[in-house]
C-alpha cells in the first residue's frame, strides 16, 4: 500500500519539547474520537475510474477543475482522465530526446493545455501538450524538484538538497517555464523540504495552499508577491525538538547521526491537504504511530482548539484517506477488489454500500474515486 503509507506516513511518529513555539502556534492535543464517514460528510458521489485497459497500482494525484492526472506507483505513467475518464497517458519512459527516468514531479498548465514533468536525475523539465502527450521542448534546471504544481504562469516548486556534495537549495521556487530561472520565494530546512509533496498542496476557492511541516506547522496562502502565512500549529509532545531542523545534510556524520536518532523516536510532523477558513480556523490530515500502528486522522482547528477524529467506513479493512482535495473536495481512490477492501459487508450502510456497489461493477479490477466534502464543524 505504497499509496497510503507514502502519501501520509512522513508526517507520523514522539519526542519531548521543550524550546518556546512561536505565540501564533496552535497546538494539537493527542486525544482524538473515532467518527464514521456517515456522520462527518457534507455531500459525496461515487464514480469508477473508466478506462478500456487495467491500470497500475496508483500514487499521486493532480486535480484541475474536471481534469485529472494520476500517476503511477513506479512513477513512469501519468494517467490523464477527464470527467473520470481515462484519455491518454503519457508513458515515455527512457534516456532519449523527450524522455525520462523517473518522474520526480508534475505540473499542470490548463490555459495551454502543457503538462511539465521533472525528470529525476537529470535536472530538466520536460513539456508534453495534452491529451496526445506529444513531445514539447525541454528545459534546463538546477534545481533538484520533489514536487511541482502550476500557479499563475509558473511552476511552484518543492525543492531539496539533492546529495551530500551538492549544493543546499532547500526551500519553495517559483520557475519561469519558459527559461528555467527561478527564484526562491520560501528557505524550508532540509528536513522539512525531503518530507514535502503534493500532500502539502491544496486549491481551496482560486486559492493555492502549501503546508511546510517544521518546528512549528505553518499553512501558507500563495500570493503574486510570495507566501502568507495563514495558520500555524505543532504537536506539544509529539513535537520533533528544533535540532532536528538544524541538521546540515552536507555534513555526513551528523546527517547520519540525526537520521540514526530520527528512526528512534516516535512524532508527528506537518499536516496533509489543508483547508483554511480564516486565521482562526483550518483543517487537514495527519498520521501517528500508535502502537506500531499507522492511524489517520482528520484534525480541526476551530479559534485556538483542536479536535481530531479517526474517520472510518464501517465494515471497511482499510482507512479511507484522501489524494487530494480541490476547492474543499477531497477525493480518495479506492482499489478492489472487494474481499480486499470490506471485512464484513453484513454491516455497510450508506457510503460504505455505494463505494462497494460500484467496486463490484468496475472492470479488470480497477479503482473507483470518492469525492466527499468535510462538514466545517464537526
Amino acid at each position: 500500500m505504497k499509496s497510503i503509507v507514502y502519501v501520509l506516513t512522513l508526517f507520523i511518529m514522539v519526542s519531548c519539547i521543550n524550546q518556546r513555539h512561536d505565540e501564533q502556534s496552535i497546538k494539537i492535543e493527542n486525544n482524538y474520537i473515532d467518527l464514521p464517514f456517515d456522520e462527518c460528510v457534507d455531500s459525496f458521489y461515487v464514480r469508477k475510474l473508466i478506462s478500456n485497459n487495467p491500470l497500475t497500482e496508483l500514487y499521486l494525484t493532480q486535480v484541475v477543475d474536471d481534469q485529472l492526472f494520476i500517476i503511477s506507483e513506479d512513477d513512469r505513467i501519468i494517467y490523464y482522465l477527464k470527467n473520470d475518464s481515462v484519455v491518454s497517458k503519457l508513458d515515455a519512459f527512457g534516456r532519449g530526446r523527450g524522455e525520462y527516468f523517473s518522474i520526480s514531479g508534475f505540473a499542470y498548465s490548463k490555459e495551454d493545455s502543457i503538462l511539465y514533468i521533472g525528470s529525476a536525475g537529470s535536472n530538466k523539465i520536460l513539456s508534453y501538450k495534452v491529451p496526445s502527450f506529444s513531445f514539447i521542448s525541454s528545459i534546463d534546471c538546477d534545481l533538484e524538484l520533489s514536487t511541482m504544481t502550476f500557479w499563475a504562469g509558473k511552476i511552484i516548486a518543492i525543492c531539496h538538497t539533492s546529495s551530500i556534495e551538492s549544493p543546499r537549495l532547500n526551500g519553495i521556487y517559483e520557475i519561469d517555464v519558459k527559461t528555467g530561472d527561478y527564484k526562491k520565494i520560501l528557505d524550508v530546512d532540509y528536513l522539512s523540504a525531503v518530507n514535502m509533496g503534493l500532500n502539502n498542496i491544496s486549491f481551496s476557492d482560486s486559492e493555492l495552499l502549501i503546508s511546510v511541516p517544521g518546528f512549528d506547522n505553518i499553512i501558507y496562502k500563495v500570493t503574486n508577491g510570495g507566501l502568507v502565512p495563514t495558520n500555524e500549529f505543532h504537536y506539544g509532545e509529539m513535537n520533533l525538538d528544533r535540532s532536528f531542523f538544524n541538521v546540515d545534510e552536507t555534513n555526513s556524520k551528523e546527517y547520519a547521526d540525526k537520521m540514526v536518532e530520527l528512526s528512534e523516536k516516535e512524532y508527528c510532523l506537518g499536516g496533509s491537504y489543508p483547508i483554511t477558513y480564516d486565521s482562526n480556523n483550518c483543517s487537514f490530515w495527519r498520521c501517528v504511530n500508535i502502537d506500531n500502528e499507522y492511524v489517520y486522522l482528520y484534525t480541526i482547528l476551530h479559534n485556538e482548539l483542536s479536535s481530531s477524529y479517526k474517520l472510518y467506513i464501517p465494515g471497511f479493512s482499510e482507512p479511507v484517506i484522501p489524494f487530494c482535495v480541490n476547492n474543499r473536495w477531497y477525493m480518495s481512490i479506492i482499489e478492489g477488489p472487494v474481499e480486499s477492501v470490506v471485512d464484513d459487508e453484513s454491516i455497510l450502510e450508506g457510503i460504505g454500500l455505494d463505494v462497494i456497489k460500484t467496486l463490484k461493477e468496475q472492470t479488470f479490477d480497477n479503482p473507483i474515486l470518492l469525492y466527499y466534502k468535510i462538514k466545517e464543524t464537526i
